[in-house]
């Protein structure tokens, strides 16, 4: 009856060390999620290394796009430029489009 507890231990513990590292992997995507980031792409970085994407993801700082941070060169908000009219591709030979 000594190895049913010693079994049931090791057990406990297995699935004790399970839940610790998808909980981590969870916290990493979550953590990444509210500061902008892809929270799956970080939940697999967290699955396969789970204290350092933890301790990564914790760092670096909130996205913001580069065309938020760096703007226009006038210092100006950005904003897509629609002046230029869309370019017909050039007719083929027999007169349908290719």
């Amino acid at each position: 009856m000594n190895w049913f507890w010693y079994d049931l231990g090791n057990f406990a513990l297995g699935l004790l060390w399970l839940v610790l590292w998808l909980g981590v992997a969870y916290l990493t995507g979550k953590i990444a999620d509210g500061k902008g980031r892809a929270p799956g792409k970080w939940f697999v970085f967290g699955l396969i290394f789970p204290v350092i994407a933890l301790v990564i993801v914790a760092i670096v700082d909130d996205y913001v796009s580069p065309k938020t941070r760096y703007g226009n060169p006038d210092g100006l908000p950005y904003e897509p430029d629609y002046t230029d009219p869309p370019v017909d591709p050039p007719p083929s030979e027999n007169g349908r489009a290719s």
